[in-house]
């Protein structure tokens, strides 16, 4: 069971790992987030068997794996710290607290590098492992307790800076986030605590059950691991919602917005190197979506400018002689004066002067891309405005053609 739930962690954090490849050109914080995932995940593939010999074999035939496997996790723990303290703004605060954890990660590598070289046979991948041999060696209780003690100061530090952060979060899906990753924190430090009891246990010959040890440390490492990359991925679910949400307003918003600049060019604003390509992430996606929005109003304006106010009007009338349900009749009667406002204009029809005239839409970006999409998919879908531009424009060439 143990194995099937490390292989599950490992399996989540590589994915992680990949998946979060986009965000490192998005600022340090990311880059640090990143850094967290991809040291665990190479420190859990480096506990596994065969990387474990491959990598002593390079090293010559010398067991470094486990010296490496704990450097990988002080790595960790420090961009970790790093992380929550840009989340926090604790650098600005504490102009020197970068160069204190910096300096303190790099003092604890150089210290488990010399113990490590003074008796590497009494070094083991695990507190268990270490435990279960019985060894009495002063390096190695010295060894383990420098690192059980960094990472738990490391982890409940970082604990106690993401409650803090969960309970000034207003999203949902981020505070729940934050407080996954600050229980898999709480787990992370009380695994090392738990660790320590052992060794100083161990130190004073101290008798207690190690047949758990193993089957404890498995455990509940997984379980905080598992909790952490849960923990950072709601906040993505709720990021792919949006993006979702804003490439089906793209989608929707389409054929108007196409149809309007190929009728209008002047309106159509200069595009940006790179924003035609739908890169930039999520940031791109919603300046793409208000320039469209702008572009189709403005399109729209220059289409009302051939029309009279009374179309509307006679729109609504049109919609309702066809049974038209009520609650479709505002989008539709859109649909029909922009048709017929195109229409008007590819027959010649002389245009007339610009008037007051009422602009349905939205008081947000989001209502208004609401709106100008169901209009869009009205206009694109419904046989009603094509119906409605026929009888209009052959009304008014009757109306032109009819003497006096």
């Amino acid at each position: 069971m143990a194995a099937l739930l490390n292989a599950i962690v490992l399996g989540l954090l590589w994915a992680t790992v990949v998946l979060r490849v986009p965000s490192l050109a998005r600022g340090a914080s990311e880059r640090a987030l990143w850094l967290i995932f991809l040291t665990l995940a190479l420190a859990k593939t480096a506990a596994l068997s065969t990387v474990r010999d491959g990598i002593n074999s390079l090293a010559g035939g010398y067991d470094i794996a486990p010296l490496l496997y704990h450097l990988l996790g002080v790595a960790g723990a420090t961009a970790l710290l790093r992380f929550i303290s840009l989340v926090t703004g604790l650098y600005a605060v504490k102009a020197r607290a970068l160069t204190l954890q910096a300096g303190g990660a790099v003092a604890v590598a150089l210290l488990l590098m010399f113990l490590y070289a003074l008796d590497p046979g009494e070094i083991y991948a695990s507190a268990d492992e270490f435990l279960a041999a019985g060894t009495d060696s002063p390096a190695a209780v010295v060894y383990w307790l420098i690192l059980e003690t960094y990472l738990g100061a490391a982890l409940m530090t970082t604990a106690v800076l993401f409650w803090r952060v969960s309970r000034s979060s207003t999203a949902p899906l981020l505070r729940i986030g934050f407080r996954t990753v600050w229980l898999g924190l709480v787990l992370n430090a009380l695994y090392a605590i738990y660790k320590i009891v052992y060794v100083v246990a161990h130190l004073f010959s101290a008798e207690l059950p190690k047949g758990i040890i193993a089957q404890v440390s498995d455990a509940l490492l997984a379980i905080a691991v598992g909790l952490m990359v849960i923990g950072v991925t709601l906040p993505a679910l709720s990021g792919a919602r949006k993006g979702l949400s804003l490439y089906r307003s793209l989608h929707s918003l389409n054929p108007l917005w196409r149809t309007v600049g190929r009728e209008f060019p002047e309106i159509v604003l200069p595009v940006p190197h790179g924003m035609t390509s739908g890169a930039g992430g999520l940031g791109a996606a919603e300046l793409r979506r208000y320039r469209r929005i702008i572009e189709i109003r403005d399109g729209m304006v220059h289409l009302r400018s051939r029309l009279p106010a009374t179309v509307g009007d006679e729109a609504l009338a049109f919609l309702r002689q066809k049974e038209v349900a009520e609650e479709q009749l505002a989008v539709l009667a859109e649909a029909c004066w922009i048709e017929a406002g195109l229409r008007s204009g590819g027959t010649g029809a002389p245009s007339v002067c610009e008037q007051e005239w009422p602009v349905p839409g939205g008081k947000s970006i989001e209502d208004e891309a609401v709106w100008l999409s169901r209009v869009s998919h009205a206009w694109r879908r419904s046989p009603v405005p094509r119906e409605f531009a026929e009888y209009w424009v052959n009304r008014e060439t009757d109306m032109v053609d009819s003497p006096g």
